[in-house]
């Protein structure tokens, strides 16, 4: 005889599963990610943008002159700390036109359309119509050279100085 306590093997696997996704969530809204490739600077719109990514951001970031950012990101965390998150940070001017894709994560990116839209963007800067033979340089790390400090001077009571104005005393 079967103990009616217990319930089915149906109810039990159904309990098992409430319980483990008690602890989930997701988070923003969930995008196509490929629609970021059939973005145009200069010519797409916020609200055409809205339509290709088929949802809206989860949030906007304006800046003084009007231009803005809109993040999209989509993501779940689990009942024990691990998450995972796709994101697309997009760059508007004040008119309210695609201008750059800022960042994006965990998101396959088509490389030959973002290079299109880098030089489209470059493009864009300068005022030239598109297609226009500007490079684009991507930014590269700044090399300064450092001057080397002058060395150690003792100074009173243990103290002494390093470079022209850091004084330092060991704790007595």
């Amino acid at each position: 005889m079967r103990d009616a306590r217990r319930g089915t093997p149906w109810q039990r696997w159904a309990a098992v599963l409430v319980i483990g996704l008690a602890g989930c969530t997701t988070l923003g809204h969930g995008f196509d990610a490929d629609g970021i490739s059939r973005l145009v600077p200069g010519q797409t719109t916020f609200q055409e943008a809205r339509v290709l990514l088929k949802a809206a951001p989860a949030q906007t970031y304006r800046a003084v002159d009007g231009s803005f950012q809109a993040l999209w990101s989509h993501g779940w965390r689990g009942p024990v700390d691990s998450h995972l998150t796709r994101s697309a940070m997009l760059a508007f001017d004040s008119a309210g036109r695609f201008r750059s894709v800022v960042d994006t994560q965990n998101i396959i990116v088509d490389e030959a359309a973002l290079d299109r839209q880098r030089r489209q963007a470059v493009c864009l800067a300068q005022g030239l119509p598109w297609p226009c033979d500007v490079p684009v340089i991507l930014p590269r790390p700044l090399s300064v050279p450092v001057p080397l400090a002058p060395a150690a001077v003792e100074g009173p009571s243990g103290c002494y100085t390093e470079g022209n104005s850091v004084t330092i005393c060991p704790r007595l």
